[in-house]
């Protein structure tokens, strides 16, 4: 069963009907380019995160510091996924 977003993914107002073609996930072009910056800014934290967390190899638990990343990172691709239109449903229990 396909699920048509009824709410703009950035501000959450109701998204007009009616429209042939894909459907819509953005209320304006405002709120698109809006989404288009986060989602490039979110890709360069996570990014940054990503390679701070790969480079913590060294020290008494390596393991433990690494993992202080995992939750910032699953923050920041939940907002992202969000954004680009993937389902809540298919980012929860896969593995990377």
């Amino acid at each position: 069963m396909r699920m048509t977003a009824t709410h703009c993914v950035k501000c959450g107002s109701e998204l007009p009907r009616g429209a042939p073609g894909r459907p819509s996930r953005f209320c304006s072009e405002g709120c698109k380019a809006s989404a288009e910056a986060e989602m490039r800014r979110l890709n360069t934290h996570l990014r940054n995160l990503e390679a701070r967390r790969a480079a913590q190899v060294f020290g008494p638990d390596p393991e433990r510091e690494r993992r202080r990343y995992d939750a910032p990172i699953a923050e920041l691709q939940a907002r992202y996924d969000h954004l680009a239109g993937v389902p809540a449903s298919t980012t929860k229990g896969t593995a990377p």
